[in-house]
């Protein structure tokens, strides 16, 4: 039987020793400690018993801090995630100082519908919910709390489609570089599109790996298996863009990292739009409520395939843009419908 003794601070100090096992938790309320007593007790009589205590003694924000520290900063994705598992600590304050052990899938539920309600997009929701799974995956098998339930996976989530079909216009191209106030980044832009390179392809870049002569860059590629070097071939407007560049002491080609374009590409696109709605205000004209709208960084390298998809063979597009496979490739090529009717004549 599982005794109950009342803590100085006034909560309760369930205590079990059965079949060489001893255990003790402390609760709030008696009738919790019973509750909890009960439960571990029907588990080591039915052999279904499982050592849990690190997982009820190391809290939310303390598994989270330790996730940070010790599997964070081996990813790729380390600066983003930290960013993410800021948000995390923010939103999910109301059962950070739980124990592990203690956050059930209602709490999980909780903050899918807060983040539902302030309008973050699904596949953002499950991205911030994989890390919050993969921290219970580390602590389940890594951390040995071999007891440990996922409560991630008992949570339902929007399905989420992350094909996009968004075409960025040269309008549009020119007045994102118009509105930067960097023109690092408006030629960052250009020579996104002119290429087709990705975010991390382009901030990598260096002179040396370029022959202007050649039309050819080298540039390295990261993925989750294996990093390599590519060679991608320069269109006449690329090596223009290259050409009209300041050549740095460092050798890069880019002096920002990932993020920083990434953040100042949003500030210029809103710093366009508004500019853009000004002047239809002025001219009293109706604006294009597509026009500027809904325009991500990643969108430049789409365009970028759908436009040499004009001139490039399928295993040739495939080339350019560094894709292994044709569904992946189909997966950027987004022609448009006076596109297709042009080749048809």
């Amino acid at each position: 039987m599982a005794t109950f003794l009342r803590r100085a601070s006034g909560r309760w100090q369930a205590r079990i020793r059965r079949e060489g096992k001893k255990l003790s938790h402390t609760w709030q309320t008696r009738a919790a400690a019973e509750a909890w007593a009960r439960k571990q007790e029907s588990e080591i009589e039915r052999g279904l018993w499982r050592d849990n205590q690190e997982a009820e003694s190391l809290s939310m924000r303390a598994a989270l801090d330790k996730y940070e520290k010790n599997v964070t900063t081996r990813k790729r994705s380390a600066v983003s995630e930290r960013s993410t598992l800021r948000i995390i600590r923010k939103d999910g304050a109301p059962f950070l100082d739980d124990c592990l052990a203690h956050i059930g899938s209602s709490d999980i539920a909780e903050l899918r519908d807060r983040w539902q309600r302030d309008g973050v997009k699904p596949a953002t929701i499950r991205r911030r919910m994989a890390i919050i799974s993969h921290m219970f995956k580390i602590a389940s098998k890594t951390w040995r709390m071999t007891g440990l339930v996922n409560p991630v996976h008992n949570v339902e989530f929007e399905e989420v489609s992350d094909a996009r079909s968004r075409r960025v216009s040269d309008d549009e191209v020119e007045a994102i570089c118009n509105a930067s106030e960097s023109q690092e980044l408006a030629a960052f832009v250009r020579l996104a599109v002119a290429t087709g390179m990705r975010r991390g392809e382009l901030v990598s870049l260096q002179w040396r790996n370029i022959s202007l002569n050649n039309k050819v860059a080298r540039v390295l590629t990261k993925s989750r298996k294996k990093d390599h070097m590519r060679d991608v071939p320069l269109s006449p407007s690329a090596v223009k863009i290259l050409r009209a560049l300041p050549r740095r002491a460092d050798g890069r080609v880019f002096a920002g990292k990932s993020d920083t374009f990434t953040q100042a590409f949003g500030r210029s696109v809103l710093r366009a739009r508004t500019q853009y709605m000004d002047e239809r205000r002025k001219l009293r004209r109706r604006p294009d409520e597509h026009f500027l709208v809904d325009v991500r960084l990643h969108d430049l390298r789409h365009e970028a395939a759908s436009r040499f998809a004009q001139v490039l063979e399928t295993h040739e597009l495939a080339k350019t843009m560094g894709h292994a496979t044709t569904q992946m490739l189909m997966r950027y090529y987004n022609p448009t419908a006076k596109e297709l009717a042009a080749k048809l004549g």
